[in-house]
């Protein structure tokens, strides 16, 4: 009993204290998991193939799916590191400040009372 008290006491010990600063997500990677949740869901809405649309978003950012892929698996051995980001993604999609597109195609403008 006394050993495992001592063991506890030890483990107990280097529970506090001096732990490193969480590191903040990539805002790269926070952008580009905002505009891939914007993607999924123009595709729920709109009918769109949603591997087009998701492979649009990527490319936006210079990523492909195995990059995405390989941050994702990274994800599943820090669930804290996860947890951040998915809250930094959250909070950009609540704030409506997704990546804005790299160009926006004009559309002709017809004067008033023209046909």
């Amino acid at each position: 009993m006394r050993l495992f008290s001592a063991l506890l006491l030890v483990a107990l010990s280097g529970c506090g204290g001096d732990e490193p600063p969480v590191a903040e997500p990539d805002p790269l990677l926070v952008a580009a998991l905002a505009d891939l949740h914007l993607a999924d869901a123009r595709a729920d809405l709109t009918g769109t193939a949603r591997d087009s649309l998701r492979a649009l978003a990527l490319a936006r950012h210079g990523l492909s799916t195995a990059d995405l892929a390989e941050v994702l698996d990274g994800l599943v051995r820090d669930p804290e590191g996860a947890t951040r980001l998915y809250d930094r993604v959250s909070e950009r999609l609540a704030a409506g400040t997704a990546a804005p597109p790299r160009s926006v195609p004009s559309l002709p403008v017809k004067p008033e009372g023209a046909e």
